[in-house]
Formats: C-alpha cells, sequence, structure tokens
C-alpha cells in the first residue's frame, strides 16, 4: 500500500506509524474566515489543546465527504481529525507519536 506524499511527509516527521483508531470525540471549533477550524478535544477522556493547524483536505468515504484536518498537541503529538458537517460528526482517524497509547 503506497500512501500519498503528504501522509508519508508527516509519517517521516512523527518519526512513527500511524495508530489507526477511527473514534468518535467532541472537538471544540473556532471560526477563521468563515471556516471552522479545530482548537482542542476529547479522546478517551483525556482532553488535548490544539498547537497548530497543518494541512486540511476533503475524502470521500461511504458516500460523506469529511473535512480533514491534520493537528498537532503537545507531547508532541500529531492526529488527523475528521469533521463530517452534515451529520455534524467528528472522528479522531489516525494519531501519532505521544498520542499512541496515551
Amino acid at each position: 500500500l503506497r500512501l500519498p506524499a503528504y501522509r508519508q511527509a508527516v509519517q517521516a516527521q512523527a518519526g512513527s506509524l500511524p495508530d489507526f483508531p477511527d473514534e468518535s470525540v467532541a472537538v471544540d471549533v473556532r471560526l477563521l474566515s468563515g471556516r471552522l477550524i479545530p482548537s482542542a478535544f476529547t479522546w478517551r477522556g483525556r482532553g488535548y489543546v490544539i498547537l497548530s493547524v497543518g494541512r486540511q483536505w476533503s475524502e470521500e468515504r461511504e458516500g460523506t465527504t469529511w473535512r480533514c484536518y491534520l493537528v498537532q498537541t503537545r507531547g508532541p503529538a500529531t492526529f488527523e481529525l475528521w469533521h463530517d458537517p452534515l451529520g455534524e460528526q467528528w472522528r479522531l482517524a489516525r494519531a501519532w507519536g505521544a498520542a499512541i497509547g496515551a
């Protein structure tokens, strides 16, 4: 399986393979220039403040178009959050670094 270039870059930067939790998460957002930007989230009972939001893109899965965000928190930890604006749900798709096993 060959990962898209941006995912290869993130994997190399993080220095580890990602975990694939694909779990529902509660996300706090802020509005910036008319767009929702994640600012914090809760995963497995633990709160994470997002320090930076990197790459953003859209992906389609099972007929749903998801807005995807690559974010970093303390640790350092990198996460990939997916948002379904029509279903108003957030998912944690991937976690790298200190996030794994947290």
